[in-house]
């Protein structure tokens, strides 16, 4: 299995589940961030959730995305932080359930009139490790994996049945970054019939981290370098390269839907969901390109 550098493998249990117990540190926090995407309808959902116990609040950014544009909750994105454990929370909207813990969830999401019902199920065991160098931009412990989703989506209107491919993932422990220069960070993710890549790069000033491999469950290739990525929201088709070690993997994309999101007064992040192919296989997936 392909670690980041400096990194340990992070040994589950299904109690990792769970919330964990802060360590008294200020910036100690738990995150976990949700994503789907029905590449034939055109239809995409996003959540990721920050519970920071030192100020006793939660903050979730959460939204859908289909033809007529973003739809958002009306109300604040910082609330006061939820009791309920993260194996069955519900916050701004936004409810997550684990049914099958470190494999299967259940969200439910209401934003604006919209209201997505999605089944999640992870392709393969999810890849975890312990993080020493705070430089990444998470927290000390974190997993993560790609899977497969289905459920409903109602557009204030109407009622579709959706499937297609999604994220997990959950981290918790210190967070902090480097000062200095500015934040950028690139993510993604897709998946095949058979296997997934992840792409996670950060960097701020002379600081940078990534950890982005080639999975087919049974072995992850870490991914070296990646070139066009941005023309995967920048232009309606594109051509994108993840180096590794052993050779190149050819993604070829569509773009089906692009946004830009603010994470912020002063971030935000373009981001965009594709369809297309890696290598020989039919791939599906998202990319978000902040700073």
């Amino acid at each position: 299995m392909s670690l980041p550098t400096g990194s340990t493998p992070l040994v589950l249990a299904p109690i990792d589940d769970c919330c964990h117990v802060a360590d008294g540190h200020p910036a100690w926090q738990e995150s976990c961030a949700f994503i789907w995407f029905d590449p034939e309808r055109s239809i995409a959902g996003y959540q990721h959730l920050y519970l920071r116990p030192a100020d006793d609040r939660a903050v979730l950014w959460g939204w859908h995305l289909d033809a007529t544009g973003v739809h958002e909750s009306s109300g604040a994105r910082a609330t006061e932080r939820p009791r309920d454990d993260l194996t069955d929370l519900t916050v701004l909207g936004w409810r997550i359930t684990s049914v099958d813990p470190l494999r299967e969830y259940r969200s439910s999401a209401s934003y604006g009139a919209t209201t997505a019902l999605v089944a999640y199920r992870a392709q393969h065991d999810p890849s975890a490790f312990t993080v020493p160098d705070l430089a990444s931009g998470l927290e000390q412990h974190h997993y993560e994996s790609v899977g497969r989703i289905d459920g409903t989506y109602n557009d204030g209107e109407m009622t579709s049945p959706i499937m297609g491919v999604g994220f997990h993932d959950h981290s918790w422990g210190v967070r902090s970054r480097p000062s200095g220069g500015s934040l950028s960070h690139q993510f993604g993710f897709g998946a095949t019939a058979d296997g997934h890549f992840v792409i996670s790069r950060t960097g701020r000033g002379d600081s940078s981290w990534n950890h982005s491999y080639v999975s087919n469950g049974a072995t992850r290739e870490p991914i070296v370098d990646v070139t066009g990525l941005d023309q995967l929201h920048d232009e309606p088709t594109a051509r994108v390269v993840l180096h590794t070690a052993l050779g190149e993997h050819e993604l070829t994309g569509r773009r089906v839907l692009a946004t830009t999101v603010p994470y912020g007064a002063d971030y935000g992040a373009r981001c965009a969901f594709f369809a297309g192919t890696l290598g020989d296989a039919a791939c599906y997936g998202m990319i978000e390109l902040g700073g």
